[in-house]
């Protein structure tokens, strides 16, 4: 028996101090399931498609596409291929949410509500959660989805026109017969917004580093800050993990062994969401063959659809269905002769148990290159600075080679050119190291570093973001820890500045007070900003009379702001991308005509919310952050789930993002800041970071928001660890579970 000592500071973030690496993942997994139960319960079941037997009948959609996905099943193809030390790390892990499940199985104040019993963690669940979270933050088949509903309304022709960033042959390559809009949005995009509403459904993020020569301290900075819905708790669980060989600290997930986002006593990391495009869509054309069998038509002729029976529970509904699997993927929509098949990176690709613990070890950025040759899923920029002065970005995760050009619609599996081929070496991905700028950032924006010239996608947001982190990077000679947390709370808005510059200069009436701010404003989108509220709700106003204008219809005017192709998933790749329509059109004129009818439609909507004067107009009055939780809606109890709400600063192309969801839903945030850390490599041990919600997912404990205020006007707390308040002792068992 070996011993595991947890010791918690007062913000209940851990130190796990263990003799070996299977006695730290032991103690990380006790500590997740001592703080992150009910998450850690929600994040398996969806894996598994079984919420419905814990949330009821509303879950049921949701369950039946996770179902379909197999992700279990395809994790238990992953256990049997682990290598032993990684088998080691899995059953480590489990062994420590089991130990804290035989304390405390019912901790969580949820289970008694839903009298729910949790069973024994499995090696597998973790590689299922591994899969689920990899697939939810890889998604872009909702925007497919949009584009084939233009297609359908407008024609190939017109989409190019209005997306001038996608290839013309992508819209023409869409199939002309396809599943029923109506069931696709009935069906798929249900069941995604039920997910939407519980886990992490795509994602922005920052990170930078800056090499010693750039720095104040002469070692490395890094800054990294992921963003996700606002949900309580968040994702992120803070986590110290020591051994006599080892000290590392940062973001860890419920489920998962390792740090995700963090640093060890000679690296530091951060990463971003890729934006490569790892998922298709197929239109697959059925019909049935013998002895019950269905086929799908392929380039050869006809093939078997491979089938599975599945039991699904919802309170007292017992039901059976069929999931089918064609050679593309699992069949995610099926009835007529069109079903719609899914391919994912995140469906196909091998997952490696062991390789978030090969990350935390890595010792320099020339390690952790070699380690992310074998990163798999989701597809992720990784931005990392060592003690040595490399600073380095890679894009890492299995991004496949397609025959034809394919991604952007869905595509007829039918067609020679639509299937995958292989994956692209991960020597061809993009990755920098030591450029002689003396900094690397990532924030989504497409990978100009892509030196092998292979086909990553086409769904990346616009790069304001990244323009100004290299503004600010490139402003200023050398830069200190307290620049870097300037740095990431900047709500400069340069695209508004530009549109509010076009404003004054031209010859529009605008009434005198709203000229007057918008000539005194300083291109900083604070919630308390009139000017910036204004430029917010006209951006999305000249935009739309654009479109109007060119005689698309209100749908497909929603679909071209960004808004998905059902209420319930509300949000596509177009999103990301409007900005940089309305500043091409300001740059050819094309607004001129169109800026009378969105200043009395701006105007129309800040007079109704908040009357006439423009100085009441202040961004955060109707841009506010809300907490999204299961039981957040139940009357009365939930409240005590909610979260804080609070007036929002920011959009989706500042450095701070907070987004709302299109096409104008203002007081809906898209997504958020989670985790913001801050390292600087001269300073062993330690560094800054902060969640926006706190460590536990209990309403009841003092630590499920007591990071929010903290994390809200813009503060940090300390890395290295504070004094004990609690200190937890644990007996491991050595060996196999």
């Amino acid at each position: 028996m070996a011993g595991v000592e947890l010791t918690f500071d007062s913000y209940g973030v851990p130190e796990v101090f263990a003799p070996d690496p299977e006695g730290l993942a032991f103690g990380l997994g006790y500590a997740h399931a001592r703080d992150r139960l009910f998450q850690l319960e929600i994040h398996r079941l969806a894996a598994a498609g079984r919420l419905a037997e814990l949330l009821g009948p509303p879950a049921l959609e949701a369950d039946r596409l996770l179902r379909r996905l197999g992700l279990v099943r395809r994790a238990w193809a992953d256990w049997e291929g682990q290598s032993a030390d990684a088998a080691r790390l899995l059953r480590a892990y489990a062994a420590g949410v089991n130990a804290r499940l035989e304390q405390a199985g019912r901790a969580a104040p949820e289970f008694y509500l839903l009298n729910h019993e949790p069973v024994p963690w499995h090696p597998v669940d973790s590689l299922a959660v591994g899969r689920l979270i990899g697939w939810m933050l890889s998604v872009n088949w909702e925007t497919e989805l949009a584009r084939l509903e233009l297609a359908r309304r407008l024609g190939p022709a017109r989409p190019p026109e209005l997306e001038p960033l996608t290839p013309p042959e992508a819209y023409t390559y869409a199939p002309g017969r396809g599943p029923d809009p109506a069931t696709v949005r009935r069906r798929l995009l249900r069941a995604y917004a039920t997910l939407g509403a519980l886990l992490p459904v795509g994602a922005a993020s920052n990170a930078w580093a800056v090499s010693g020569g750039r720095s104040a301290s002469g070692k490395p900075l890094l800054a990294a800050d992921p963003h996700l819905r606002p949900q309580i708790p968040c994702l992120w669980y803070l986590a110290r993990l020591r051994t006599p060989e080892l000290w590392t600290a940062g973001a860890t997930v419920p489920g998962l062994f390792g740090v995700i986002i963090g640093r060890n006593r000679r690296l530091t990391w951060g990463v971003t969401v890729a934006f490569a495009d790892t998922q298709d869509l197929f239109v697959e054309e059925v019909r049935p063959g013998p002895e019950g069998q269905m086929l799908a038509r392929t380039t050869d002729g006809w093939e078997p659809i491979s089938s599975r029976a599945e039991a699904f529970r919802a309170g007292s509904i017992r039901r059976q269905e069929v999931c089918w699997e064609t050679r593309r993927g699992p069949v995610v929509v099926e009835g007529g002769p069109y079903w719609l098949s899914l391919a994912a990176s995140a469906l196909r690709a091998p997952v490696d148990g062991g390789i978030l613990y090969r990350l935390l070890v890595s010792g320099n950025c020339a390690d952790l290159g070699a380690v992310l040759r074998d990163w798999t899923l989701p597809a992720l920029n990784f931005v990392a600075a060592d003690a040595d002065g490399n600073i380095a970005h890679f894009l890492a995760g299995r991004v496949p080679v397609r025959k034809g050009l394919g991604g952007a619609v869905p595509a007829p599996a039918w067609d020679p050119e639509a299937p995958w081929d292989r994956w692209v070496d991960p020597d061809r991905l993009p990755r920098l190291v030591n450029p002689a700028a003396g900094f690397v950032f990532s924030a989504n924006e497409y990978p100009v570093l892509a030196e092998g010239g292979e086909y990553l996608g086409t769904d990346w947001p616009d790069p304001y973001r990244a323009a100004r982190i290299h503004a600010l990077l490139a402003g200023r000679p050398r830069h200190s820890a307290e620049d870097f947390k300037a740095y990431q709370q900047d709500v400069t808005s340069e695209p508004l500045r530009r549109l509010r510059d076009y404003l004054l200069q031209v010859a529009l009436p605008l009434p005198q007070p709203l000229r007057d701010l918008l000539a005194g404003w300083d291109g900083a989108i604070r919630a308390d900003s009139a000017a910036a509220g204004f430029l917010e709700v006209f951006r999305v106003e000249l935009a739309r009379a654009y479109f109007e204008a060119a005689g698309l219809d209100g749908a497909a005017v929603d679909i071209l702001l960004g808004q998905g192709v059902h209420p319930l998933a509300p949000v596509s790749g177009f999103a990301g991308r409007l900005t940089g329509l309305v500043m091409a059109g300001l740059d050819r004129g094309e607004f001129d005509s169109l800026l009378a009818k969105a200043l009395d439609r701006t105007q129309a909507f800040w007079t109704g919310r908040a009357g006439p004067n423009p100085a009441d107009w202040g961004w955060g009055r109707v841009h506010r952050l809300r907490f999204f939780h299961p039981f957040g809606t139940l009357p009365g109890l939930g409240r005590l789930w909610r979260g804080p709400r609070a007036p929002l600063w920011g959009d989706f192309d500042t450095v701070a993002q907070a987004s709302f969801l299109p096409p104008a839903a203002f007081d809906a945030p898209g997504w958020v800041t989670t985790y913001r850390q801050v390292v600087d490599l001269a300073v062993p041990d330690d560094g800054y970071w902060v969640l926006n919600t706190g460590q536990s997912g209990n309403p009841f404990s003092p630590h499920y928001r007591d990071q929010f205020g903290v994390w809200y006007r813009g503060g940090y707390l300390r890395m290295a660890p504070g004094r004990a308040v609690r200190r937890v002792r644990l007996r491991f068992p050595v060996g196999p579970a």
